[in-house]
């Protein structure tokens, strides 16, 4: 795992030394989601096809040009997976009581659960069945793999262990029952998938759990929209109906894609370690790029480079007052 981790997504398609774009479109899976899209009111305008690239992996291949202005994509309403959607609508009544105060993305990996446990019986399971079934973040690499990982990156994961276990425990306390392995993969599909949502607008004006200041809370999943990559030179807008052209969660470029090339999102201007923490791949000329330094690293420094005692003194104290530390 972490040989494919410091490969990034692209190791898999190296180890086959594949140059080529491979439209996949016409994968059964693909054309499933795709039918179970177009009966929630889905429109591909403009194509967007299904594809494999030799440096990504899996993306969407624009088949036209695509103007600065338009709309990439619009996933419909009726298709998004919120929180407002799994209290109202999706779960028995008997387990709301047990699971309506739990974190949006703990009550999503549940929705996940509880309809992946169902099977093709599953109205969503050409959904299902198009997310992936394992992840390269370093939170599933082994004991002796992560003992390997910088001391930063080792803390960070060590914290995200910590989180999905206090959830999961929190989880199985209200009754719910499922193995730990499969939560971490619910956790990480909506980790790595989920978009920002405020507000569900299927339930209208009234208070909702999700309506609160932390966006960690505002989180829904869209299908369909987690097939396009990441990349920095993507400059986009999202929300809700925010073009007149069409209706539903829309992404709207603003830069230019040509025909045939891969159609790109920005996931926003994070570093490598966030992204590699929190999607799985990292980027070689990340221009986001930095290193969390602490007072520890500050002081050692300061004791190298030398100078009078109460100078470095001081300077500590200057990052501390400013809560720099």
């Amino acid at each position: 795992l972490l040989q494919e981790i410091l490969m990034g997504r692209t190791w898999r398609l190296r180890r086959r030394k594949t140059s080529r774009i491979v439209n996949v479109s016409n994968d059964p899976v693909y054309l499933e989601l795709h039918c179970w899209l177009k009966s929630h009111g889905f429109s591909c305008q403009p194509p967007l096809k299904p594809a494999v690239f030799p440096d990504t992996g899996r993306g969407l291949q624009a088949s036209t040009n695509i103007e600065e202005g338009d709309v990439l994509v619009t996933i419909p309403i009726d298709a998004l997976i919120t929180r407002d959607l799994v209290l109202h609508t999706t779960l028995p009544c008997n387990s709301l009581q047990q699971i309506s105060h739990l974190c949006t993305q703990t009550l999503l990996s549940v929705w996940l659960l509880s309809e992946s446990s169902k099977g093709p019986s599953s109205p969503y399971h050409p959904y299902l069945q198009s997310l992936p079934q394992a992840y390269t973040t370093p939170y599933f690499c082994t004991s002796a793999e992560q003992l390997l990982l910088p001391t930063y990156l080792l803390s960070a994961v060590t914290d995200q262990h910590q989180t999905v276990l206090s959830n999961y425990t929190s989880l199985m306390s209200r009754g719910f029952k499922t193995s730990l392995a499969s939560f971490q993969w619910a956790w990480f599909t909506v980790n790595s998938r989920a978009v920002y949502l405020s507000r569900d607008p299927r339930f209208g004006k009234q208070k909702s759990l999700s309506e609160v200041e932390d966006s960690g809370e505002c989180l829904a999943l869209a299908p369909y929209l987690d097939l396009l990559n990441h990349s920095v030179d993507a400059v986009m807008s999202a929300g809700v109906d925010i073009h007149k052209s069409t209706s539903g969660y829309q992404i709207v470029t603003k830069t230019r894609i040509k025909k045939y090339s891969q159609a790109f999102i920005n996931y926003g201007p994070h570093g490598n370690t966030k992204l590699l923490l929190e999607y799985g791949f990292f980027l070689p000329n990340n221009p986001h790029e930095g290193f969390n330094i602490t007072i520890a690293d500050l002081t050692e420094f300061l004791e190298i480079s030398g100078g009078k005692v109460s100078e470095k003194i001081q300077k500590v104290d200057m990052l501390k007052s400013n809560r720099l530390d």
